[in-house]
């Protein structure tokens, strides 16, 4: 009893949660917004959490509601646009990626067992189940789904392709904002709306997002991908001067991308993945290149596939040569879903043996790197400094990858997820 008060007390006002965020969106201590970040927040966010789920059942069709009721105060307490002003600039991400995926379970946990346990589609649970419980053995393209197969399980054929940019966010979000009335009162707004407009991401979504939420997982590596990915580079490697070529993924998270890109099988262009003659090659024994994956484990997750413990630093030392040191070797960089708030391609762009970096994520704004360090976006080039990305470098937007891309954020409004490739210019 000692603890339960406390307890509901903390679930129940909006305070402490407030108080929080606000605090951290003001803030210049790394050391502050490391507490708040990984401990402070994500403790009121699960406490809130546990109670709005005691407050209701999963089948409780007024869940949602019941979710939104311990939190609209905490986000918005005087139910004005200007309340948002928090999440200006990224400073609460980590708030918005939890409460975005506990809306979205509120929202879709049931209807995403139904389609993970439905007996009536065998070849939809077949593919989710291997993908689920694919596993270092397992070399094969058989735990690939199609992108149709994806897309016909959780409904997406009709979701756009047209990828965000910086100057352009979800028109939801923009449409949000604009019908406002001079007031800026948000006091009609529910919680999807509210989490919309603070940046979290949560319109338009559906059990394909929370799935992708629940497994960690950023992208669903699909056959077509893959094998497009994987020509790409034969065509990388077939151009460098006999050189050994090594394609080199680094945070690499649970190294299943690397795992497939190795053993992806591809043939003639028009026979599709696993078709015609040529079918048996693949990268390993067509161009003789070696596939390293590499991640530095801070962000936890657990690698299923083969995975070498080092930061892009050390990865870059043992597999493409110090700065400075000239090998025989060429080296391919890829880096799916950069962290954000940081910068690692000069890392690569110094590094005179990589004559190639593969960027696979958001592009230009900022969630995965820095806007200007990262993509040389010139909207947020506020010096007017020269441009190091494009200096050594040409960036090539591959958009026939792109299109295939089964990203976390999609929704029915936008495409979040863009293939990018920078290639060292010739001199």
């Amino acid at each position: 009893m000692v603890f339960f008060l406390p307890f509901q007390l903390l679930a129940r006002t909006h305070k402490p949660l407030h108080y929080a965020l606000t605090l951290n969106s003001r803030t210049s201590s790394p050391i502050i917004t490391y507490i708040l970040n990984s401990a402070v927040i994500p403790l009121l966010v699960k406490i809130k959490t546990i109670q709005a789920q005691s407050d209701s059942n999963r089948s409780d069709p007024n869940r949602v509601s019941k979710f939104g009721e311990f939190f609209l105060n905490s986000i918005a307490p005087t139910k004005n646009l200007s309340d948002l002003a928090v999440f200006n600039d990224n400073k609460n991400h980590v708030f918005l990626g939890l409460v975005r995926k506990e809306f979205l379970r509120a929202k879709y946990q049931r209807t995403l067992n139904e389609i993970i346990k439905s007996k009536t589609n065998t070849k939809t649970k077949t593919w989710i189940q291997r993908y689920l419980d694919d596993n270092k053995d397992d070399v094969s393209s058989k735990s690939m789904p199609t992108v149709d197969m994806v897309e016909k399980t959780f409904n997406l054929q009709s979701w756009h392709r047209k990828p965000i940019t910086a100057s352009s966010p979800p028109p939801h979000r923009t449409s949000l904002i604009n019908a406002l009335d001079p007031t800026n009162s948000i006091a009609h707004w529910d919680m999807e709306q509210v989490i919309e407009a603070a940046g979290g991401s949560v319109y338009g979504h559906n059990e394909f997002n929370l799935l992708m939420e629940e497994s960690n997982w950023w992208e669903i590596w699909s056959r077509e991908y893959c094998s497009a990915l994987a020509q790409h580079l034969s065509r990388a490697c077939r151009s460098s001067s006999n050189k050994e070529t090594v394609v080199l993924e680094v945070c690499a998270g649970d190294g299943r991308l690397t795992k497939y890109l190795s053993s992806t099988r591809f043939g003639r262009k028009g026979k599709g993945e696993g078709g015609g003659k040529q079918a048996h090659n693949n990268l390993r024994t067509r161009e003789n290149v070696k596939f390293v994956a590499t991640d530095n484990g801070s962000w936890g997750i657990d690698p299923n596939h083969a995975v070498e413990k080092l930061d892009v630093v050390q990865a870059l030392e043992k597999y493409a040569g110090k700065k400075g040191e000239e090998k025989n070797i060429n080296v391919i960089v890829i880096c799916a879903w950069h962290p954000m708030a940081c910068d690692l391609t000069y890392l690569f762009r110094a590094n005179t043996n990589v004559s190639e970096y593969i960027m696979i994520g958001q592009t230009d704004n900022g969630n995965c790197g820095c806007p200007w360090l990262t993509w040389g976006n010139e909207e947020f080039n506020d010096d007017n400094a020269p441009n190091e990305v494009l200096r050594d470098f040409e960036r090539h937007d591959l958009k026939d990858l792109s299109r295939l891309q089964l990203s976390r954020y999609n929704s029915s409004e936008v495409k979040t997820s863009n293939t990018v490739s920078f290639k060292r210019r010739v001199t």
